[in-house]
């Protein structure tokens, strides 16, 4: 290309390194696309840990908080218990 030519910053790069740049644009791409699923993954599992404390939070509501503070100790007790045996 003649300098008199209009030219842009491209034609300022070595072709090498224009596709250096082309990769490395690709790679940041692909990242952030993986980036939103892992995101939306997350917000799934927020979702998850929300849902089943508000179930419990709903079960202390209705039974009261001693009968469910109860109730877990003993589901911990048997866990243990499970977990010294199969241990």
């Amino acid at each position: 290309m003649a300098p008199a030519e209009t030219a842009s910053l491209s034609d300022a790069i070595p072709e090498q390194d224009l596709a250096h740049i082309a990769r490395l644009e690709e790679e940041a791409e692909a990242l952030e696309r993986r980036g939103r699923a892992l995101l939306s993954r997350a917000g799934g599992f927020r979702d998850l840990a929300a849902g089943l404390r508000q179930s419990y939070a709903d079960r202390v509501q209705k039974d009261g908080l001693a009968a469910c503070v109860r109730r877990a100790e003993e589901a911990d007790d048997r866990e243990w218990q499970k977990g010294a045996v199969h241990g």
